[in-house]
């Protein structure tokens, strides 16, 4: 992705996206025949937005942009980040059909402009 850099949250291996001044984004590859992605995302306390997410054409993917609510979000600075709140409060399932390849889902700044994502997973 653009704007990237690896980091953990509450202990766990994750990307920070974008940055103060610079919006950012980053992939997840998915196999084939998936039918839902979970990934935890958060922005930083204090800082409302949403995130853009978007597949290749022929893949739907049922949310286009998430919505990271006020007064949640990740604290910290460097490359180690902590949570306000349970981590099961910054999960995002998304469905999805049409994947009969592997397919890249885009994660991008919308106005959450910069956002930490971390632990996707897929089921098939």
């Amino acid at each position: 992705g653009t704007s990237c850099t690896k980091v953990t949250v509450n202990g766990k291996n994750g990307i920070k996206v974008g940055t103060v001044s610079a919006d950012g984004n980053m992939t997840v590859t998915i196999p084939s025949g998936s039918k839902t992605l979970t990934v935890y995302i958060a922005a930083w306390s204090g800082k409302p937005g949403n995130v853009k997410v978007t597949a290749p054409t022929g893949v739907t993917v049922d949310q286009a942009t998430l919505t990271i609510t006020a007064d949640t979000g990740i604290s910290g600075s460097g490359t180690a980040y902590t949570l306000a709140g349970e981590e099961a409060g910054f999960a995002f399932t998304l469905t999805l059909t049409g994947v009969s390849a592997d397919t890249d889902i885009t994660f991008a700044s919308g106005t959450a402009r910069r956002f930490a994502i971390w632990n996707p997973s897929v089921t098939k």
